[in-house]
């Protein structure tokens, strides 16, 4: 699935990503461009950036947003299906496998701090329910994006993303 991300990203996008080289199919695994640039949770940790960088590289994203939004317009819709899966599946998923391996009650209500929290499969419910209730914005899914798999282009001014999870 990353291999096919990177291969069908559309034109104006391909910028925001290293160049995709090849696909082996033989040994299951891709190549892409090298880009030695450190990623944002290294900089982010061991580094002393000003506020000034912090809001160069929050205007980056926004960037990326943007052109993943536009793309959108251009190519149509996407599936509320699988929306709907991403958000509520998915979630119900993970809450499941997360109290399975950590044999942590899920259904139970929490006390943090001495303050009385919902069960986390409540909070999960109520945030499903509101997401589904969101107008979509369409747009090209990246599906991990965090710190780890961002990089600062600073010579061309923009954000550079590794490690796709969109399908």
């Amino acid at each position: 699935n990353e291999a096919n991300w990177y291969a069908s990203l559309p034109p104006m996008t391909k910028r925001f990503a290293p160049a995709f080289y090849e696909l082996n199919q033989a040994v299951p695994s891709y190549t892409i461009e090298y880009l030695p640039m450190v990623p944002l949770n290294e900089i982010f940790v061991h580094g002393r950036q000003p506020l000034a960088f912090w809001e160069k590289v929050l205007s980056f994203v926004e960037n990326w947003f943007d052109e993943a939004q536009s793309f959108s317009k251009s190519y149509g819709a996407g599936d509320a299906s699988a929306r709907t899966e991403l958000i509520e599946g998915k979630t119900v998923r993970r809450l499941e496998d997360f109290g399975s391996d950590s044999r942590f009650n899920t259904n139970e209500p929490l006390k943090l701090n001495g303050f009385e929290l919902p069960a986390p499969t409540q909070i999960a419910d109520e945030c499903i329910k509101h997401c589904l209730n969101l107008e979509p914005i369409w747009g090209l899914v990246h599906g991990d994006l965090c710190f780890s798999n961002c990089l600062i282009d600073s010579r061309n001014e923009r954000l550079r993303v590794l490690d796709p999870r969109g399908i």
